[in-house]
């Protein structure tokens, strides 16, 4: 499951923009996934995918969001190559 926010303060166009560049970055890498939850910029995570009952990954650049993660292991993608990392668990 891949949930990733919105931007900030953007219009209903700009978002829809972000979900074509951000499924077309997914493909390009052949990044697995079953759901993709792009929501309202502050939405909590978790919220989106806190049924599953699983250990998860969070990537976010946000420190504060790290750190307050409880579903898994927290992730800094300025730190660490998203790709590489996923290609190592398989």
């Amino acid at each position: 499951v891949v949930t990733t926010w919105l931007a900030k303060g953007s219009t209903k166009h700009y978002d829809n923009l972000v979900r074509m560049a951000k499924l077309e970055w997914l493909e390009l890498h052949g990044f697995p996934f079953d759901e993709v939850h792009m929501v309202k910029y502050g939405t909590t995570k978790a919220n989106c995918t806190r049924y599953h009952n699983c250990e998860q990954i969070l990537f976010d650049d946000n420190e504060k969001v790290r750190q307050n993660w409880s579903l898994g292991e927290a992730i800094d993608p300025t730190t660490t190559n998203i790709i590489d990392y996923l290609k190592a668990l398989l």
